[in-house]
């Protein structure tokens, strides 16, 4: 980061300032009360003396220290990779010692390959997250999330050390060895208080019998933790999956392997590596038809690349109609060969989401979250959806469940801030962007979306000052749609420059590429032009079948940034007229 960009971001200035202003009180005080109370000539000037020596250590100690809502911690140099991630293992560790620790709770480690080809490694990464999988289907457990759990890949942190950072009561620790036909799967789970192995196995199987043992394993976990399998636990657990083909079985767990490591199913991952898995899940379709995973994953992936996938201006229309009908396909063979996959549940409710079929996207959240209650994916989207709905009680509950299964994943921190935003705790959303910020300051998307409570609690300042955060922590490749919105961000903080200079930049990244009509509209009024917003808001509102960008939507609709220009009343009845799910008329 530039040098006056981090000295912003330690708030070194603000800290100067203000030392400045403290200090000139304590003179004045030391000299009006200097002759009152017969205080020797040189009071003063011993005052001065320390308010001067003072200054350079105030400055040092804003640069190296931060105030956290987690407590004083040692601020995080987002430039250096090395002392950031020791600065955020610190805020971790002062974070976890107040988190609560959940009943029936794991974190599945992420498992070691010991298989003896390296182009393997992928088998071990979808095995963990089969593993995973299946123990989100028992309800009465709290299974800590995917994007929680990788970092500890390696780690030599003690069991103890990871579990009071997660909030759980025992680990389960693994590793798994693949070569030729055989498979072996050692497992230990391990109670973090005593760091007793609660249960351990070992597991040497044909490929065919893997589905078996992450069954077992979800199975033994329960019983480790006397958590109670219900009769759909129990029937879940059952209904085993089953393939024919070894490669088709490959090809699955690669694809498993990918989309975890990739974050495929968020705008932040490329739409190249979407595309990659789906050949693959096709390929494994083409192995074995009656192999139902493939078919789920393919409609979860399709309902995704339908809003995130950059396509040109005259191919929208062609591409949203062929990731629908991918997804009905995909979906309704999946759900004829096993209905009990969550996967297609979720890939149902997105597409309907992103249609506008708020009914019908209810339901198969709902269908969902029963087939994987503890999943944090699923919990994160419902959370989004209810928002839009503008059901903020039930987004609430939704998103806290979602960051307590997933307290390192940066997109369910975020829809809780907004969540919070959006229904008037504003103190609550800052603190929740805090808190996310110090585990990961380098976050530009955490630092843009805080500036919203800011400016709704009237610390204009501090919103600035994140908005600049974020402009320059955002990489150029970021989603046109995150630069826009700096830049409305910008213009509504009355920064018109860096307002105009953001647009200016996303126009260039979009090029030909299709951008939803309330995207433009936001790029107006960064530029100042109300007119052809209020053009751009009549297509948001007439024009459905050009509307993609549905969180956009729900920042206008709502006018999240407080902005006078979206009171006036052809921008309020406009935006009245929006129905962000389907569910408004």
């Amino acid at each position: 980061m530039p040098l006056l960009g981090e000295i912003k971001r330690r708030r070194v200035v603000q800290v100067g300032a203000v030392y400045a202003v403290v200090a000139w009180l304590l003179v004045q005080i030391a000299v009006s009360i200097e002759e009152p109370l017969g205080l020797p000539d040189w009071m003063d000037t011993f005052v001065i003396v320390l308010v001067i020596i003072g200054f350079p250590l105030a400055l040092v100690l804003s640069w190296v220290f931060d105030l956290t809502t987690a407590g004083i911690v040692r601020t995080a140099v987002v430039s250096d990779e090395g002392d950031a991630a020791a600065s955020k293992e610190a805020v971790t560790n002062s974070a976890a010692a107040a988190r609560k620790i959940l009943p029936n709770s794991v974190a599945v480690l992420p498992l070691e390959n010991l298989s003896p080809n390296a182009d393997d490694a992928y088998f071990a990464a979808g095995i963990h997250e089969e593993i995973l999988n299946y123990l989100a289907k028992i309800r009465d457990l709290n299974v800590i999330a995917r994007t929680s759990v990788r970092q500890y890949a390696g780690t030599h942190k003690s069991v103890s050390q990871i579990a009071q950072e997660l909030g759980v009561e025992t680990v389960l620790e693994g590793s798994v060895r693949y070569a030729g036909n055989r498979v072996r799967i050692a497992a230990q789970l391990i109670e973090a208080s005593t760091e007793n192995h609660l249960w351990s196995e070992i597991y040497e199987r044909d490929l065919a019998d893997v589905f078996a043992i992450q069954a077992d394993v979800a199975r033994n976990l329960a019983e480790a933790l006397e958590a109670k399998l219900s009769d759909a636990d129990e029937r879940s657990l059952g209904s085993l999956p089953t393939t024919r083909s070894s490669e088709a079985h490959s090809l699955y767990l690669e694809s498993q392997a990918l989309i975890a490591q990739s974050d495929l199913l968020f705008v932040s991952s490329p739409a190249s590596i979407r595309a990659s898995v789906q050949s693959k899940l096709s390929r494994a379709i083409e192995l074995d038809p009656q192999f139902a995973h493939p078919y789920a994953l393919k409609a979860l992936l399709s309902a995704i690349s339908r809003i995130y996938d950059p396509v040109p201006k005259a191919y929208w229309l062609a591409h949203a109609a062929e990731s629908d009908e991918s997804v009905r396909i995909n979906a309704e063979k999946a759900l004829s060969l096993n209905p009990d996959l969550r996967a297609t549940y979720l890939a149902l409710a997105l597409n309907h989401q992103f249609n506008w079929r708020g009914q019908q996207a209810q339901e198969a959240y709902e269908q969902s979250l029963e087939h994987g209650p503890s999943d944090a994916s699923i919990l994160h989207w419902f959370s989004g959806f209810k928002w839009l709905a503008r059901d903020y009680d039930r987004a609430l509950e939704l998103a806290r469940r979602a960051t307590a299964l997933d307290p390192q994943n940066i997109l369910s921190q975020t829809f809780l801030g907004l969540i919070l935003h959006s229904s008037g705790d504003h103190r609550a959303s800052v603190d929740t962007f805090a808190k996310a910020i110090a585990l990961h300051p380098g976050s530009p998307h955490l630092h843009l979306h805080s500036a919203l409570p800011e400016v709704a609690l009237g610390n204009e300042a501090r919103a600035a000052e994140s908005l600049k955060i974020a402009d320059e922590l955002m990489p150029e490749a970021a989603a046109p749609a995150i630069h826009i919105h700096v830049a409305y961000g910008y213009a509504r903080l009355g920064r018109r420059e860096e307002a105009v200079k953001c647009v200016a930049k996303a126009r260039r990244i979009i090029g030909d590429l299709f951008a939803d009509p309330a995207v433009w509209a936001w790029a107006s009024l960064a530029e100042g032009d109300q007119a052809a917003a209020l053009d751009w808001l009549r297509s948001t509102v007439d024009k459905p079948e050009l509307r993609q960008e549905v969180f956009v939507r729900g920042f206008v609709k709502e006018n999240a940034w407080h902005d006078p220009v979206f009171e006036q009343p052809e921008f309020s009845a406009l935006r009245n007229r929006m129905d962000l799910t389907g569910l408004d008329g």
